[in-house]
């Protein structure tokens, strides 16, 4: 009996890292040789697909190893060669700012102002956006209300306020929402204090 109750025993825990450092190479190798045949149904279905539906768009799917290459159809036109600013209209001024953890790196909140006075220096025109804290560029139609007919600089703090109301940003790993309502209030603070100036 008492045989028979040691080999019903689970293995020793060396005896079963043995075995899976074991088995471990040759499951690699067996996963890093047939996953380009694995794949190879799949990139066959793409091909047709695209042959068939996207043809407009894709020119050729093909398989490098492990990977699908897809190769696009450039037609005239369809590259960005340059792009074309016009230049600012007398009285028209405009500024950018962005807050970003490091140099190049994505914004935690951006703001972009356009202002056009007329020759008493009141705001005719505004145009406020704000990014980052929304999910697509966003304009502030309510804060461009307000900076028309004021000066610009006097409205600002105002003007972020309230734009700091009106935006509801996700929070992340780097700054709670509330954070990011704040910063953008202060970014659109300062890009319109930078306008008016």
């Amino acid at each position: 009996m008492a045989r028979a109750l040691r080999s019903l025993r689970p293995p020793r825990l060396s005896a079963f890292i043995l075995a899976v450092l074991a088995w471990l190479p040759l499951t690699f190798a067996v996963w890093y040789f047939a996953a380009p045949l694995l794949l190879w149904p799949a990139v066959l279905a793409m091909q047709g697909v695209c042959a068939t539906a996207f043809a407009y768009l894709v020119r050729s799917v093909e398989q490098v190893g492990s990977n699908v290459v897809f190769t696009t159809v450039l037609r005239p036109g369809e590259l960005v060669v340059e792009t074309v600013w016009p230049r600012a209209a007398a009285g028209e001024r405009s500024a950018f700012a962005e807050l970003a953890l490091r140099a190049g790196d994505f914004a935690q909140a951006m703001a972009a102002v356009l202002l056009r006075r007329d020759a008493t220096g009141g705001v005719v025109s505004a145009s406020v956006a704000v990014g980052a804290v929304t999910d697509r560029p966003t304009r502030l139609h309510d804060v461009e209300e307000l900076l028309v007919g004021a000066g610009g600089a006097e409205a600002a703090a105002e003007a972020g306020a309230l734009a700091a109301r009106l935006v509801d940003p996700p929070g992340s790993v780097h700054a709670s929402p509330r954070y990011l309502r704040a910063l953008t209030g202060t970014l659109v603070t300062r890009a319109i204090e930078e306008a008016s100036s």
